[in-house]
């Protein structure tokens, strides 16, 4: 989780243009996995499932309050081959937040990029926190994906897996790839489901939150 973030009505996407082109997808082997083509989607992409727990405390002088983390998703606003700009929106005990993030392409000696470091635009000087690294994606598609996660602005850092699926059509389903890969990827390791069938009202409301405020 990431203790920073603003209500959905609050921020602006003006700076960006929300047109982007998707780029033609390539039916590829795994060997030739592309970040860029897995987040260039215009769909929500959620995140199904996890390693990291979806609990977790805030503490505060003499108080303490538990949260119950749900229905995250990445919303892209624009891309490049460098930068991915994107909204970050979930949901803690039932309540919505929304961050603007972005995404820088990582070279790796690979043709094409794996990695992207993530850094909060929201903070007064924003650095990266967090590494995502693709392990796997669905041919052709990309409906579903694989991430290695590395945050650094926790006590220990530690790797954790990341599975995250386009939304089509209402249904989110991991394919039996995905599900294989995040089996092999994080074995022996416990994982939290993060979607439910309730996060797709969640992720209509919020968007129409966006597209409201624009036009005001």
């Amino acid at each position: 989780m990431r203790l920073t973030g603003s209500l959905i009505l609050i921020g602006s996407v003006s700076l960006f243009s929300l047109a982007a082109n998707e780029v033609d997808t390539v039916k590829a082997p795994q060997a030739a996995l592309n970040i860029v083509k897995v987040f260039n989607t215009s769909r929500n992409l959620w995140l199904y499932r996890r390693t990291e727990s979806d609990e977790f405390e805030v503490v505060d002088g003499n108080w303490k309050i538990g949260f119950l983390e749900r229905c995250i998703f990445f919303k892209k606003i624009n891309i490049s081959m460098s930068n991915y700009y994107f909204w970050h929106r979930t949901e803690w005990n039932g309540s919505r937040l929304s961050s603007l993030w972005m995404g820088t392409f990582v070279e790796n000696g690979e043709k094409q990029p794996l990695s992207m470091l993530v850094s909060d635009l929201e903070e007064e000087h924003p650095t990266p926190f967090m590494n995502m690294t693709l392990r796997y994606t669905e041919r052709g598609n990309h409906s579903c994906s694989v991430f290695s996660v590395r945050r650094f602005d926790c006590e220990i850092e530690e790797e954790n897996c990341e599975m995250y699926i386009r939304n089509n059509n209402g249904s989110i389903e991991p394919t039996k790839g995905c599900t294989e890969s995040f089996n092999s990827i994080c074995r022996n390791r416990t994982s939290y489901l993060i979607y439910e069938e309730s996060c797709q009202r969640t992720g209509k409301n919020q968007i129409k939150g966006v597209l409201k405020r624009k036009r005001q």
